[in-house]
């Protein structure tokens, strides 16, 4: 089998956010970078294309997992739009069992149909490996995502979704409780850069993973940037101010429900 050259990486929410959408795009290109450097993975290009970010390198990128603003990426080999070539490529992608093909047409120019490519892929496989489609539940599910060039895959990450960490500004986390740790985390899935004030000696290595794109500082008042104040508190001590900036409880419902793909700290 060919060898990993891309890591093609999907975003939803971003791609909503209309004249503001290059903005929110640059910043998780910023944040992804930052994630690979931080973790010594080397690359040689990041670049936008129709809703995707493309990676150019040979590792997977795990990593990847912790970026938010990702909704899921997958290490694909990158291909010529030549049909034939990517019809060999497919084969080589094919591991064992009962199989489907995934084709998305992204770039319009391209003279087939999504279900045009998946018929020509799948006769290729059908005759040369003599295995059976299951569009339900394959064994193998061969993805292709036809855009400047195509690019092809059979693993899908799924990610935490949200927005790029700093699009949103700084707020100010009091770490007063473990749950303030998962008060942190989904604050920065909404895009918000953090400082935090220790009034316990609870380690918060665990925001350090989500990160990505700015650093955490430990402050004893909040800074000039800070917008609001971050607390597990009750819904009545939230009308209140502390250091004269509004509270936010992000866990003021059902935490568990709401965040079952997060560390939950016990």
């Amino acid at each position: 089998m060919e060898s990993i050259n891309t890591v093609l990486v999907r975003y939803n929410e971003i791609g909503i956010k209309g004249k503001n959408r290059g903005y929110f795009e640059r910043k998780l290109i910023e944040n992804i970078k930052d994630c690979l450097n931080k973790n010594n993975i080397k690359f040689n290009t990041i670049r936008r294309y129709s809703g995707r970010v493309l990676i150019s390198t040979n590792n997977n990128c795990l990593c990847l997992k912790n970026v938010f603003g990702i909704s899921s990426f997958s290490p694909a080999i990158k291909s010529s739009l030549d049909i034939e070539e990517i019809k060999k490529l497919a084969l080589s992608l094919y591991t064992k069992g009962s199989f489907r093909v995934s084709a998305k047409r992204l770039n319009k120019k391209f003279k087939l149909t999504s279900e045009e490519t998946n018929k020509l892929i799948g006769e290729v496989i059908i005759i040369n490996k003599k295995a059976k489609v299951n569009l339900v539940k394959p064994d193998c599910n061969i993805a292709v995502e036809i855009m400047d060039q195509a690019y092809l895959f059979n693993e899908r990450y799924e990610c935490l979704g949200g927005l790029p960490v700093g699009v949103e500004g700084k707020v100010t986390l009091i770490l007063d409780s473990k749950k303030s740790l998962l008060a942190g985390i989904l604050m920065m899935k909404r895009g918000c850069s953090l400082e935090i004030i220790k009034e316990t000696g609870i380690d918060y290595g665990i925001l350090t993973q989500y990160c990505y794109g700015s650093n955490i500082n430990i402050v004893k008042v909040p800074s000039k940037e800070s917008k609001f104040i971050i607390k597990v508190t009750s819904l009545e001590d939230m009308r209140s101010k502390i250091y004269n900036l509004p509270i936010l409880n992000p866990l003021i419902a059902d935490e568990k429900s709401l965040y079952q793909n997060i560390w939950m700290p016990s």
